[in-house]
């Protein structure tokens, strides 16, 4: 008696083989284009973050510590110093982490003079460049989705800082 081998064996393996080339083909043609080169993005990129005035520590115990919370107000100057936007924010330390670093979570309100977006997330105290997450609410950024990638360059509170804000279902 002769064996019969399955269509079904076959055909699923040549739909596999297919779908593999098309997938190795699409993925190879389809790099992301910087968010530059995107419509309707925006992109704001090498700000500089200042604390100004008094940063409120007192609000939970002595800053930082796990439970403790403060609020501050900074600004963001462009290369040529020019002030550009004014955060107002909040953190709160909710715990410290298995390698004795504190996470802390922010809240913060960014004004532009077109626009203004807000930021929340939670930040690695003394981890290096991370990022917020961003969702425009006014002005030019209005409906946008994105980013705030900063990275703290002392214990003051400045840092340096890129916003990038696209359309709904743009960034990646």
């Amino acid at each position: 008696m002769r064996r019969l081998r399955s269509e079904g064996a076959g055909v699923r393996r040549a739909w596999r083989a297919g779908a593999s080339a098309v997938l190795a083909m699409v993925s190879a043609s389809c790099a992301a284009p910087a968010a530059q080169e995107l419509p309707g993005c925006v992109v704001l990129d090498g700000l500089r973050e200042q604390s100004i005035g008094q940063v409120n520590n007192t609000l939970g115990g002595p800053y930082p510590a796990i439970g403790d919370s403060a609020t501050y107000v900074h600004q963001l100057h462009d290369h040529g110093g020019n002030q550009v936007a004014t955060i107002h924010g909040k953190t709160n330390v909710r715990l410290r982490m298995a390698d004795g670093g504190l996470l802390e979570f922010f809240d913060e309100r960014i004004e532009f003079g077109d626009g203004t977006v807000l930021a929340q997330g939670y930040y690695e105290r003394g981890a290096g460049a991370q990022f917020l997450p961003l969702i425009g609410t006014a002005g030019v950024f209005r409906d946008k989705l994105g980013r705030r990638t900063f990275e703290p360059l002392d214990a003051a509170g400045s840092a340096t800082t890129t916003f990038t804000l696209c359309p709904a279902g743009i960034l990646k």
